[in-house]
């Protein structure tokens, strides 16, 4: 059995010499310069093929591109794995075969959820159950307890819908409010929406404790309610209407908030084909719609494209927009005025009833600025086209055809603009002191800051590569593109420095998600964390006198994490992967004893060094399984 294991990690080993040898062999005959090699040399590598059940294929996750912070964390967990496999070829394995230790190990990579997790819900294999807060009968027409349904729909439209405006929110709060009072409601999507905004909420109260009795199984039962969730599609139409749209959107949405990635992925995806069947991406003129519905059209399709360029940087996928097919110009910084019913004809009931209601004071009160209202919304749309230009130059298949210094300037120039767009912000938006006269809600500012930084992150992480890598593929690279690579490795570390910066000190998981975008400051802390771990993975080459702040700063991320994984099985599961890979960087940097680090390390022991005169490895890969206790699990 071991000289099995020795033979399967040589030939491993000697794959993946084999990959680097052809990238490097295929920039030209040894001596090139930046002029010469190819975006191979760099992070770009590979990112035009992919291998089954490897870095970037898994079976249990699909396709994640090279722009994907799970893509990240499964080469460095390869690399890192290969790395100690050359150390310990010479001596003892214990576990089970490399291969599929190796598989193992890149299955329990993501964070993201699937649907072996709705699988342990019994709404997901049947019927059969439903939450107290349900007729047990499971009658439609029972609605949820006023006070409760008014947290969830109000937890909506304060902290999700200033970014994505998917809705018109005096016209659903009037139809929300009629329902409560005459138990009619305009259609069957509108009631559907209505539980996906109820399971929305339901995920947001969890996670701020803001009322007793929520579980983890009630945001799951309202999507399976809504339609959203089931084994088959609900979604199947010829020609959608505006509201069908918008359910399929915020289905998305909902997904995307529980980290539902490739559900996320497919809805908001039908969205955008959706806003294009409908003709959402262009200029309408001899309309009909008021210039009210008109303006809700454009945000509607704004706010869908907007969560697709989101969910390419979660995934590292091709997007389905393209900016040159679209003529519609950005939202107006105005609050939407509302005459009555859109797209559907009220019964006389249901006009009486609305017109017993004041539709000013249906509306969510937000703080009183001096900044006009959607600028938050507007400025991240703006910041979208940064992103996609830089997911479409520096992370295609195309890159890797493009020599090194093409890279190079790519990467400046993106920064530059990035630079430009900071800029311009109107003063006082990235302005983070307490909310007070004058600003807007902590929870956008933040949106806007985190959104920034991960743009910086994504636009220099290209040129974060090992120095070796660098000049065994560019042997002649001259000193001023050595500094370019230099600066940009700088400023992708930097920015998640800052990143990290910007959570308090005070770790209270209920104080971070009332204060920042609770629906995906996950991704921001696993991004920012991951890329300090990759720097220490390679020995500290970019920054080597800031050892000691960077394990402090990725304690500090996996400090977050185990508190974030009381209420949330993603942040269970990135503790985890991330404890792994900081514990295997430490190891390799001789630092494994670090006492702040070992302190905050998830306790799982499934992959670990163990210090002595041999080096050995012990390898016992584990299958994830959800906490049921830590990670707010109920039935």
């Amino acid at each position: 059995m071991q000289q099995t294991i020795r033979n399967t990690l040589l030939e491993y080993r000697n794959l993946a010499e084999e990959d680097i040898t052809t990238s490097i062999e295929g920039a030209g005959s040894g001596d090139e310069d930046e002029y010469a090699a190819s975006a191979s040399a760099g992070s770009p590598r590979f990112q035009d093929r992919v291998q089954p059940n490897s870095a970037g294929f898994v079976r249990t996750t699909g396709f994640l591109g090279k722009a994907s912070v799970v893509r990240w964390i499964e080469e460095l967990t390869t690399k890192l794995v290969i790395y100690f496999a050359r150390n310990i070829l010479n001596t003892k394995l214990s576990g089970a075969n490399f291969d599929e230790f190796h598989y193992g190990l890149l299955q329990q990579c993501t964070y993201f959820l699937g649907d072996n997790y709705l699988a342990h819900f019994s709404v997901f294999r049947s019927t059969g159950s439903y939450p107290t807060m349900f007729d047990k009968t499971g009658d439609h027409s029972q609605p949820l307890e006023k006070e409760l349904a008014d947290i969830f729909v109000n937890s909506y439209f304060l902290t999700v819908h200033p970014m994505f405006p998917i809705l018109s929110e005096r016209e659903f709060k009037m139809h929300y409010e009629i329902y409560y009072q005459t138990a009619h409601y305009p259609s069957e999507v509108w009631r559907n929406i209505l539980h996906v905004i109820f399971a929305i909420g339901a995920i947001h109260t969890l996670r701020t404790n803001a009322q007793a009795g929520v579980v983890e199984s009630d945001h799951v039962m309202f999507a399976f309610r809504s339609g959203a969730l089931g084994r088959t599609s609900t979604f199947l139409v010829d020609i959608p209407s505006l509201e069908q749209l918008q359910w399929a959107a915020i289905s998305g949405l909902y997904y995307l908030a529980s980290y539902h990635i490739n559900r996320a992925w497919n809805l908001i995806g039908l969205a955008v084909r959706f806003g294009h069947t409908r003709a959402l991406h262009l200029v309408k003129s001899n309309t009909d719609l008021s210039e009210s519905e008109q303006e809700l059209e454009l945000r509607v399709w704004h706010a869908i494209s907007s969560m697709e360029r989101f969910i390419c940087v979660f995934t590292g996928r091709p997007s389905s927009l393209q900016d040159r097919f679209t003529s519609i110009r950005f939202p107006r910084t105005v609050e939407l005025t509302f005459a009555g019913p859109l797209a559907y004809m009220a019964s006389l009931e249901t006009q009486a009833a609305m017109a017993a209601i004041c539709p000013p004071s249906n509306v969510t009160t937000r703080t009183t600025s001096s900044i006009p209202p959607w600028t938050i919304f507007i400025r991240s749309l703006h910041l979208d086209l940064i992103i996609a230009e830089a997911l479409e130059e520096l992370y295609s298949p195309c890159t890797v055809n493009r020599t090194w210094a093409v890279v190079q300037n790519l990467v400046f120039d993106l920064d530059r603009k990035l630079t430009q767009w900071k800029d311009d912000l109107p003063p006082g938006v990235l302005d983070l002191s307490p909310a007070s006269e004058g600003l807007l809600p902590m929870h956008e500012r933040m949106y806007l800051y985190l959104r920034f930084y991960g743009a910086c992150i994504l636009i220099n992480r290209p040129c974060l590569c090992e120095a070796q890598q660098l000049s065994s593929a560019i042997p002649s690279q001259s000193a001023s593109s050595k500094r370019m690579d230099q600066d940009a490795a700088v400023r992708c570390l930097s920015a998640a420095r800052n990143l990290i910066k910007l959570l308090p000190q005070n770790v209270q998981p209920v104080e971070l998600y009332l204060t920042t975008p609770w629906w995906c400051i996950l991704h921001y802390i696993v991004q920012a964390g991951t890329i300090l771990i990759i720097e220490l993975s390679m020995d500290i080459f970019h920054l080597p006198n800031e050892t000691k702040n960077l394990i402090e700063e990725s304690s500090f991320v996996l400090r977050w994490l185990q508190a974030l994984s009381g209420t949330s099985t993603p942040a269970r599961r990135a503790h985890i992967s991330l404890s792994r890979l900081l514990r295997l960087a430490l190891f390799k940097i001789g630092r494994d004893n670090h006492p702040t680090a070992m302190q905050f390390m998830d306790e799982d022991t499934s992959m670990g060094p163990l210090a002595g005169p041999t080096s050995t490895i012990t390898f016992s890969p584990q299958s994830f399984i959800p906490n049921t206790v830590s990670a707010g699990w109920q039935e």
